[in-house]
């Protein structure tokens, strides 16, 4: 799973920026449409691995082994990804299982605030000692919409939300914890 291999069936266009009014950025999402999917508690435990992200996220809504590839650039960031939803239990387990067999680049505890809008997904996110950031992912599935309208929709949501190019990142939550 690379960027310049096929797709895939999971294609996401991500920007990742830092917020420090998420109830203004809620108002704004609520105003536009977008629907709330519940506030989660996670734990996402980051694994070494030679190339892209592996990890186990542990929720009271999202569970899943996610494998992702993007750059660590600001703006828009086209990812590929590889997610196998699981079951509370399963993921506890799947974590145990690499944790025996590989290092722990580092553990993200969060509470997580999701709302969709169509096929975008919004995270308003309260990372533990890290801060409060707002995150877009415009999602593709079995390659719809392309790779172009994904970074349009995100460019837009952007744009809705007044995020201001100096606050956008790139890094995962776990490279900002300098892991």
């Amino acid at each position: 799973m690379k960027l310049d291999d096929d797709q895939g069936d999971r294609f996401n266009a991500e920007i990742k920026a830092r917020c420090s009014r998420l109830d203004v950025a809620r108002e704004i999402l609520l105003t536009n449409g977008a629907v709330p999917h519940g506030t989660d508690r996670q734990t996402d435990t980051y694994f070494v691995v030679p190339r892209g992200c592996l990890k186990v996220r542990e929720g009271t809504i999202e569970n899943a082994l996610i494998a992702y590839d993007r750059p660590v650039n600001p703006g828009v960031r086209p990812a590929a990804v590889v997610l196998t939803p699981l079951s509370p239990a399963e993921a506890a387990g799947v974590r145990e299982v690499l944790e025996a067999a590989l290092p722990v680049r580092a553990r993200i505890l969060k509470t997580r605030e999701i709302l969709f809008a169509g096929n975008v997904k919004f995270h308003l996110d309260r990372v533990d000692g890290l801060g409060t950031f707002l995150e877009i992912e415009a999602q593709s599935r079995a390659g719809r919409p392309a790779r172009e309208a994904l970074e349009a929709q995100a460019e837009e949501w952007r744009a809705r939300l007044g995020l201001d190019a100096r606050d956008l990142l790139g890094p995962s939550y776990s490279e900002l914890t300098g892991a």
